[in-house]
């Protein structure tokens, strides 16, 4: 009977057997991860060789910059959906033909063509929307910023001094390419301004520019700039609250449509009764 029971199992080759089985298995994720990574970027490097040199294939590299996106992922994508769009109809007639139903040649053709030419600019779009919400975040940012680097002038503090330490205030995205520009602008002995400047060039962000007018302004000229920064400031946020009314509004607008809707589905319901008895007496 004792020899029938389960015997308790030996802690040692146990922990032994977790041992061999888990770090192998850990070994290859990362293999697998490592192998995937250097065929994405040979893949998209050979895109950018060749596809993104084509006459018409315009790339949003600030955008992508931006939100921090490759450029080679960016290819690969588009290339990806576009394959997709062109195997999608063959395959839909392929599934049509073995139920029984038989489509003309042109239609999944024409339709495998359509989609891949929709599929084509859906990357562009998804990365000019993502965009379009960073740089409304920076400008949320830089709005605060303005604040910072205003409270830090009038306790007499140098421009570039308060430039500096009002960004390493925030913690954010913002802040910290704000960050990355003024260290690259010491590290090259340059004016923080001008890394502010590169920095509104390279990722197209307007307030960054302005906030290096207004640091040039006070750096070379001496000017007294208080007052320009909470006027600036001010009016980035009156740009700001403008932009959310104008959001909430075309948000609203877009309600019509589907309460109109439901208003004729409404009188439909109620009114058939009523002609249906008049039409049959």
């Amino acid at each position: 009977m004792r020899e029938l029971l389960p015997a308790p199992p030996q802690l040692g080759a146990a922990l032994e057997r977790l041992r061999t089985t888990e770090q192998p298995a850990a070994e290859i994720r990362g293999r697998a991860w490592t192998n995937r990574r250097v065929m994405e970027e040979s893949l998209g490097s050979w895109l950018v060789r060749h596809v993104a040199t084509l006459p018409g294939v315009g790339l949003p590299r600030k955008d992508l910059r931006l939100i921090g996106e490759s450029v080679e992922r960016f290819l690969i994508t588009k290339v990806g959906l576009v394959l997709l769009g062109l195997a999608v109809p063959p395959y839909l007639a392929v599934v049509a033909t073995v139920l029984g139903s038989t489509l003309p040649v042109v239609i999944p053709a024409v339709g495998g063509i359509a989609i891949a030419v929709i599929m084509w600019f859906l990357p562009d779009m998804d990365v000019k929307s993502k965009a379009a919400r960073a740089r409304l975040e920076f400008a949320y940012a830089a709005e605060a910023y303005l604040d910072l680097v205003a409270l830090k002038r009038i306790g007499d503090s140098g421009t570039a001094e308060s430039l500096e330490q009002a960004a390493r205030v925030g913690s954010g995205w913002a802040f910290v390419l704000l960050q990355d520009a003024l260290l690259e602008a010491r590290l090259n002995h340059e004016p923080p301004w001008d890394g502010l400047r590169r920095l509104a060039e390279e990722l197209d962000l307007p307030d960054a520019e302005s906030i290096a007018d207004i640091g040039r302004l006070s750096g070379e000229d001496g000017a007294r700039i208080y007052e320009t920064l909470r006027a600036r400031a001010l009016a980035v946020r009156t740009r700001l609250l403008n932009s959310q009314a104008e959001r909430a509004k075309a948000a609203t607008s877009q309600l019509d449509a589907p309460a109109a809707l439901l208003l004729v589905i409404m009188l439909i319901l109620v009114g058939y009764p009523l002609f249906a008895r008049i039409l049959s007496s």
